[in-house]
């Protein structure tokens, strides 16, 4: 939330906000991992990869991990929000990463907010 404020109006802001709001867990997340690309005027970041044609598949525990990742938790709070191990949800976000091409968590979250942005 906090990565997305900054590139956005206040009004913006506030719409986004509102309808992300108003989504179900299942429809944040599906629509945070859709497989639309930014427009060519989008500000892209310096740590922003290429994601090319197709976006991965992810699994279902996939999008759940990527989705509290952008949220902030840690591996052991989403072990505990998942009821699964902290091994599995580090094995996750290992494929998670390698899937989409991406190093780092903060890299996760921003993705997930500029998909999140891109409804406007």
């Amino acid at each position: 939330m906090t990565l997305a404020r900054p590139r956005l109006s206040e009004a913006a802001w506030e719409t986004a906000f509102a309808e992300g709001q108003a989504m179900s867990f299942e429809e944040a997340v599906e629509y945070a991992l859709s497989a639309e690309e930014p427009s060519p005027a989008a500000p892209s970041g310096p740590e922003r990869p290429s994601t090319g044609a197709q976006q991965p598949d992810l699994t279902r525990r996939e999008k759940k991990v990527a989705a509290l990742v952008a949220q902030g938790l840690t591996n052991r709070q989403i072990a505990q929000e998942l009821v699964i191990s902290e091994r599995t949800v580090d094995k996750h976000l290992t494929n998670l990463l390698k899937k989409l091409n991406l190093h780092s968590r903060e890299q996760v979250a921003i993705r997930m907010a500029e998909r999140s942005a891109q409804l406007f």
